[in-house]
């Protein structure tokens, strides 16, 4: 994989264009669902790139707003793009309930902040531990855990692709600390790994320890993205239960960056957690 656009970040794109269009008609999102025959819900949606646009259906937009060429083709163009297939939909039962758009703009960014309070990220996993992991998870079957890992292994492509994104993690250091309660060998095997990883030049690995506190963060994870070009506005991703929950709110987005520059400010730096992780070897670094 490389570094392209790709149909989640092209979809959101698309929906921050039809909204500006629709701002400069004039036109509210119930006008436009009744011209459409819609509920505002689904324009809404579409806008905030949760729903992708039908071709049809931008068409009528693009009638009632009255944009005229090439503005209108450039629109379409965006809109077909954003109806590409990603390589993760080959996994349905997996990308379903929101995580499609997790991988798809973890695909597109081109920096990747992320803090985890409880597990090693997915992008810094070994496949041993990923396996562990799962094998706690009630809800799936093996087949299904198995299709997890395969999903999480493919992600991590983008650590050495061509055109790598900038990914610093902060980790709590109780995450490293549970992988020992899995199994001393899967601990050994993920040290070493995190150590590999910690050498890339585009991967900036941070431990926040005990020492250091809690945090801006209160000790809820997340992950905020960034995109090549700044007109794309920043994506923070949540995690829960039920599902993902995505902020792209400019207030949201600050109050989380804020929090991530916090909890580096506090963590060890790249060199101290790299000498953490190799002491947590002991004698097998």
């Amino acid at each position: 994989m490389d570094a392209n656009p790709g149909p989640v970040l092209r979809r959101r794109q698309a929906g921050i264009r039809l909204r500006q269009l629709r701002e400069a008609a004039g036109k509210s999102l119930a006008e436009v669902a009744a011209y459409l025959d819609c509920s505002a819900a689904k324009i809404s949606r579409i806008e905030t790139g949760r729903l992708p646009a039908r071709i049809p259906d931008v068409r009528n937009m693009l009638d009632l707003y009255g944009v005229p060429e090439p503005q209108r083709t450039a629109v379409l163009d965006l809109v077909r793009e954003s109806r590409e297939k990603g390589w993760w939909q080959a996994y349905p039962e997996i990308v379903a309930d929101g995580f499609d758009t997790f991988i798809g703009l973890e695909d597109s960014a081109a920096q990747i902040w992320e803090y985890d309070s409880y597990l090693i990220p997915g992008l810094l996993q070994t496949r041993e531990y990923a396996y562990a992991v799962q094998a706690h998870r009630m809800d799936l079957t093996e087949e299904v855990a198995e299709r997890y890992i395969e999903v999480r292994m493919i992600r991590q492509a983008i650590l050495t692709r061509r055109h790598p994104p900038e990914i610093a993690f902060v980790l709590d250091e109780s995450a490293l600390h549970r992988v020992e309660a899995l199994s001393p060998v899967v601990a050994r095997q993920q040290y070493h790994h995190l150590v590999e990883l910690a050498r890339l030049p585009n991967v900036t690995l941070q431990i926040l320890a005990y020492a250091s506190g809690i945090g801006a963060s209160n000790g809820f994870s997340f992950v905020v993205f960034g995109f090549p070009d700044p007109a794309d506005p920043k994506v923070v991703h949540l995690d829960s239960l039920t599902g993902p929950v995505y902020e792209s709110k400019l207030e949201a987005v600050a109050r989380y960056t804020l929090a991530y520059e916090g909890l580096r400010s506090i963590a060890l730096s790249p060199e101290e957690s790299l000498s953490f992780i190799t002491g947590l070897l002991g004698s097998d670094r």
